[in-house]
């Protein structure tokens, strides 16, 4: 059960590109859309303001209640039930950036292109002048690197060594780029499929328990290793010991959860 996640700037083909990828390996397709939509139906969360945490837009959120993490930790469960869920899968869009570094058979593949290229075709798309294509893919790939920034310390958003693939899609040929896909792909086939599972299981647990957290007004990273769960204040405290005690009440009674341990901005993992 490979995974196929594909990001990018903005006009860079990726519909062509998907279309022949999901044809040729027969993976469904999944994007940001359609996981913003089951989040809304599971949870009641109003569409708007899901598709305003993929900006890099803060307006709109209550930040007293940590409410755009919260959000995104809904975001997170529906996205991990969705890959332990599929057999296989080509996730298309930001989701695919949430995906644990550590699981294997997971094909990374992003898609560039040079920005006068990319200009001619959202003008011409958009019906635009160039000046005002040239301004809304700025926009995108902000929304883009915002994201990325949020999750990984990444001085470029889209550094090549965070990917199997970047390929250049006004460079290469669609076939080209299938070809090299594929052969990626089947390389990747032969990664052990359990530590996959296992990666994406603690990804579960580590999003209900993220849930669980902000619901209750806290606001804290939670990551999983084998059940094991590491729960990582954003903000110094003073209270710690009763903090801690809180967070690991809250935390415990998430499913998959084996143990719980908290620590501090100033504290080493």
């Amino acid at each position: 059960m490979p995974l196929i996640t594909l990001c990018g700037g903005a006009y860079c083909r990726a519909p062509e590109i998907v279309s022949g990828l999901s044809a040729r390996t027969g993976y469904p397709e999944a994007d940001d859309t359609l996981l913003i939509k089951a989040v809304r139906d599971r949870f009641g969360i109003a569409e708007d303001k899901l598709r305003r945490i993929l900006t890099a837009d803060e307006t709109g959120f209550n930040r007293l209640v940590h409410e755009k993490e919260f959000c995104i930790a809904r975001f997170k469960q529906v996205l991990a039930d969705h890959l332990l869920e599929a057999d296989d899968l080509l996730l298309c869009g930001f989701a695919g950036q949430l995906v644990p570094r550590r699981a294997p058979r997971t094909l990374r593949i992003c898609l560039m292109a040079d920005m006068s290229r990319r200009v001619a075709l959202a003008a011409r798309d958009r019906k635009t002048s160039e000046q005002a294509a040239l301004q809304w893919i700025h926009l995108k790939d902000d929304d883009f690197a915002a994201w990325q920034h949020h999750f990984h310390p990444l001085d470029d958003p889209l550094d090549a060594s965070f990917f199997d693939l970047v390929l250049h899609t006004d460079e290469m040929g669609d076939e080209m780029i299938l070809d090299l896909a594929e052969a990626a792909l089947a390389r990747k086939q032969k990664e052990p499929e359990d530590e996959y599972r296992r990666a994406v299981a603690d990804f579960q647990t580590a999003a209900n328990a993220e849930a669980r957290l902000y619901g209750a007004g806290h606001d804290v990273h939670a990551e999983a290793e084998n059940g094991a769960v590491t729960l990582l204040p954003r903000r110094k405290v003073l209270l710690r010991d009763r903090l801690e005690r809180e967070l690991i009440r809250l935390a415990e009674p998430t499913p998959g959860v084996s143990s719980v341990r908290v620590v501090f901005p100033d504290q080493e993992i």
